[in-house]
């Protein structure tokens, strides 16, 4: 019976780590992937940002996530950054100087331009369409907009 509550408990600790380790309506990639993603869309917002982020800024980051989902040409990623054990993607937070202290941090990837262009607005669902709609064809239904 002691096996059984040590394998469920390891279970349970498992499912509750890898469920907040994804955002619905986003794509995981890491050093290996981003590339091929750059080179297939021609909008990509990439978050980087802790293996296991939480908080307001997280809970805003997924409702954007879920309500833009369905947008054309539009491909909203994640880069999980680590600084213990095998350190993930750690080449891509220095190769675009991103520290732990500054996440989550928001990069705006468009086909035919060299480099990314930088988030520096509210770190909310609105703040980040405003965002798109900014440096983008892409069009949302904004509050005060028509």
């Amino acid at each position: 019976m002691k096996i059984l509550y040590t394998f469920s408990a390891i279970l349970f600790f498992t499912w509750t780590l890898t469920s907040h380790a994804h955002t619905p309506g986003t794509v995981t990639v890491d050093s290996s992937t981003f590339d091929k993603i750059l080179r297939n869309f021609d909008i990509v917002l990439v978050k980087f940002d802790d293996k296991y982020p939480y908080g307001e800024n997280q809970d805003q980051f997924k409702k954007f996530a879920e309500n833009t989902v369905n947008m054309e040409n539009l491909l909203i990623a994640e880069i999980p950054i680590t600084d213990y054990g095998e350190k993930e993607n750690e080449q891509l937070a220095t190769e675009y100087k991103i520290t732990k202290n500054d996440f989550p941090v928001y990069k705006l990837f468009l086909r035919g331009r060299s480099q990314p262009i930088d988030f520096t607005g509210e770190r909310t669902e609105d703040g980040l369409k405003r965002f798109l709609s900014q440096h983008t064809s892409l069009w949302f239904g904004l509050p005060d907009t028509l």
